[in-house]
């Protein structure tokens, strides 16, 4: 896994998010596949042995990385019941998501030190 290849595709939920809430989105995103922090590559890795390989620094993103997830599956869920204005303030700034984002982010980057 490549750190910064991680972080753009991670960094890019933010934009997918908005474009379902907004409904200019060709993608159907299902809450319950989104919600699941194993079906992405990153989610595919840390559950990895390379992973594992790396100790405490890949592990603490395990549930940082999971908890990115169930707020982004949240964010799906509201758009799915008619909830856009609920769905849109849970992407605002200072919110859970944004909140968890940064921190995945945050984490992702301290991985460049100790990644081979």
């Amino acid at each position: 896994m490549k750190v910064d290849d991680a972080i753009a595709a991670h960094s890019k939920w933010k934009q997918r998010l908005k474009a379902y809430v907004d409904g200019s989105s060709k993608e159907k995103l299902s809450c319950d596949v989104v919600g699941k922090d194993d079906q992405c590559d990153l989610g595919r890795w840390l559950h990895s042995n390379d992973a594992k390989k790396l100790g405490a620094k890949a592990a603490e993103l395990i549930p940082a990385h999971a908890e990115f997830h169930r707020c982004a599956a949240d964010i799906v869920r509201c758009a799915d019941h008619g909830k856009k204005a609920e769905a849109e303030s849970k992407l605002a700034m200072g919110k859970d998501f944004s909140v968890v984002s940064a921190k995945v982010v945050t984490m992702l980057s301290a991985l460049r030190a100790i990644m081979p």
